[in-house]
């Protein structure tokens, strides 16, 4: 039996990475399995908006509370906090919820995302967004046009089981 050259065991070694991390890479990804609960909950893991209006073009503070009794996970608490946003979503006339992206998507874009940060028990992080929709998740960003709006914010339990959502209560931009 041949001895594995010290090649191999790097090679090895980048293949088992390669595999295990593109769940943390392309979390924020539009075909994720996601678990969304309300954002106004008092336990578990909630988001929130510092106001409920803002100006075109104003930046929204975004805070991921963590009322449980486990650490968490969450792009929020990073170098690359947008990417906690699952989704950007605007009500329509008719009621409904559009989907939009807070960043230009694969294969349009490629990213160096930082690991997501820990939220422990009891604890909070807050990052500011720039309202920016990229359509489609294309290069093109426009700015948020006025509507009402709310955003799926992405977190995942510290056993690493599952990526989850929350939303963040409902905010106008005039």
């Amino acid at each position: 039996m041949q001895m594995l050259s010290q090649r191999s065991f790097v090679v090895i070694g980048l293949m088992l990475i390669s595999i295990t991390l593109p769940p943390v890479l392309f979390a924020c990804s539009e075909n994720i399995a996601t678990t969304a609960t309300p954002g106004t909950t008092k336990t578990g893991v909630h988001a929130a908006t510092n106001k409920a209006e803002y100006k075109q073009g104003e930046r929204i503070g975004v805070t991921l509370t963590n009322n449980s009794d486990k650490v968490i996970l969450s792009h929020i608490n990073s170098g690359t906090p947008v990417f906690c946003i699952e989704y950007v979503e605007r009500k329509t006339t008719a009621g409904n919820w559009e989907r939009s992206f807070a960043q230009c998507k694969p294969p349009d874009c490629r990213y160096d995302l930082d690991a997501p940060g820990e939220i422990r028990a009891g604890e909070s992080a807050t990052f500011e967004w720039e309202p920016l929709i990229y359509p489609s998740g294309t290069l093109e960003a426009l700015p948020a046009a006025t509507g009402l709006y709310r955003l799926s914010i992405l977190y995942e339990d510290y056993e690493k089981t599952a990526w989850k959502s929350t939303y963040t209560g409902e905010f106008r931009i005039n």
